[in-house]
């Protein structure tokens, strides 16, 4: 891990509190994932299953897991482990690790669980690098279980987003935030660069106190 990695997720670490929706799941997202948790529970009555969660997400953690789940998460930020993971509770460990490196026996994965874990790639090599690692520790009736961010089937551009933020048409700043990184990638075959949309906010908000005096726009700063 680059130093600047290390930063962006130990920054990640100490504001966690702060992020909502739709960065964070919310209880719909995780009814999803219990659904079909136990969906493949009814197909495999009597088995104790081993799970693997991509990251330290808290909701996920603390979903309903059926009974006698040995579940481990792997994250690759100590601090993420550190600051948020509830699992020590449960009886759930949480390695420090790289998801393409995963210290995780071959075929031993009966769940496969992740909140936007292939988002952090950097582009499509890496989404199949991050593919391959899943497939090696999945068991061959495993279940994998993921959220994704798409982006919209009409491609936006950043003045598309900002005309709907300050007609007040975004619900909450979160979303704004996500929807503007799209607007930022120009195709599939590459990520967004924090240090780009960086430079493009500030391009398009020089003056961030316009916003956090816009009356319309005040649920967005109470919600953020």
């Amino acid at each position: 891990m680059t130093q600047r990695h290390a930063d962006h997720w130990s920054q990640n670490a100490r504001q966690w509190h702060l992020i909502g929706s739709p960065l964070r799941p919310v209880i719909e997202d995780i009814q999803i994932m219990q659904t079909a948790v136990g969906d493949w529970r009814q197909r495999h009555a009597g088995i104790s299953p081993c799970a693997l969660l991509l990251g330290v997400t808290q909701e996920i953690a603390c979903m309903h897991w059926p009974p006698r789940t040995r579940l481990t998460a792997v994250d690759k930020s100590h601090a993420m482990i550190s600051a948020l993971w509830p699992g020590d509770g449960l009886g759930f460990p949480a390695v420090c690790a790289d998801w393409t490196a995963l210290p995780i026996r071959d075929r031993s994965q009966d769940l496969v669980i992740g909140d936007g874990s292939f988002n952090t790639m950097v582009d499509a090599h890496g989404y199949r690098v991050l593919a391959d690692a899943i497939r090696r520790v999945m068991r061959p009736d495993g279940l994998l279980a993921m959220r994704f961010f798409l982006r919209p089937e009409r491609a936006e551009v950043p003045a598309m987003v900002f005309e709907d933020l300050w007609a007040g048409r975004i619900g909450s700043f979160h979303a704004f935030k996500w929807r503007f990184v799209q607007a930022l990638q120009g195709d599939s075959s590459a990520g967004v660069r924090l240090a780009d949309v960086w430079e493009a906010w500030h391009a398009e908000m020089p003056d961030p106190q316009r916003l956090a005096h816009a009356e319309r726009l005040v649920h967005l700063i109470d919600d953020d």
